[in-house]
């Protein structure tokens, strides 16, 4: 079987079916000192797909399944209660807040009408706020919905600058997203955007220098290097590959080119 994505999130659902998910340790699932992986999941129920948050502590080998009404892309820790997740559909309306300790969903929550959640989020350092990245369904204009914890309400809403934006990360007063939309008159092309929350000013805008490639996935290291993980623009190829960018602070960004046994096997979703 192809180990990506999808197909690892399938087995692990099928690992923790197999098993008894209530069996009883002597330790406690959510062990401070102990692994704990979050994903989301599917698995057939009587005939039907149920959707689920897994839960794995990897020490005990033991797992947990959460049942949710949409498939978790994106999954946030609360950073002041570790039993306290927000869950995002991945291009859906819809969002949830799960208490791990009960595990049960404790609050559903939605976009406005003709916005769709990318599936990704960040949550500020005292987690009282949410950024949630968002796309019009009509123009694929990207906008950061800026929510109070508590409420879920929008207390402000500040463009991406560019289309279908999807993954996000916010390092102090700094957010970037990745903007994976192209326009067709070439305007908007796929970069991450970095906004200074204080100011709500673009502090920098990254570009890939491989025209083929969406800028879906990033994460930036302490000392704000930059590894880019994308799918190719071309979504009809299913032959088109992906790929992996670097970028550093005042040097042009570098896409991997070899080695090419590598290269030709960054295919389908980044």
């Amino acid at each position: 079987m192809l180990l990506n994505r999808r197909n690892f999130l399938k087995a692990i659902t099928a690992s923790a079916l197999g098993s008894n998910l209530s069996a009883c340790t002597h330790k406690r699932l959510f062990n401070p000192d102990e692994d704990i992986f979050l994903s989301g999941g599917s698995y057939l129920d009587g005939g039907s797909t149920q959707n689920a948050l897994i839960v794995i502590n990897i020490t005990q080998a033991e797992k947990r399944v959460i049942e949710t009404t949409f498939l978790p892309h994106g999954i946030y820790i609360d950073p002041n209660n570790k039993y306290r997740v927000y869950c995002f559909e991945k291009n859906g309306s819809n969002a949830c807040e799960i208490d791990l300790q009960t595990k049960e969903v404790i609050r559903h929550l939605h976009t406005e009408t003709n916005q769709l959640f990318s599936g990704h989020a960040s949550i500020s350092a005292d987690g009282k706020m949410i950024y949630c990245v968002e796309t019009n369904v009509d123009t694929l204009q990207g906008s950061i919905s800026i929510r109070n914890t508590d409420t879920f309400q929008a207390t402000q809403q500040l463009p991406t600058l560019g289309l279908s934006p999807h993954d996000c990360q916010l390092n102090g007063s700094v957010l970037t997203v990745s903007n994976t939309g192209q326009s067709s008159a070439g305007f908007h092309q796929p970069s991450l955007v970095r906004i200074d929350l204080t100011t709500e000013k673009l502090i920098e805008r990254v570009k890939l220098d491989n025209k083929n490639l969406n800028c879906g996935h990033f994460h930036i290291s302490d000392n704000e290097d930059i590894v880019i993980a994308s799918a190719p623009l071309d979504t009809t190829n299913k032959n088109a590959s992906g790929g992996i960018s670097f970028h550093q602070q005042n040097k042009p960004t570098i896409t991997m080119t070899e080695p090419d046994i590598v290269i030709k096997r960054m295919t389908g979703e980044a």
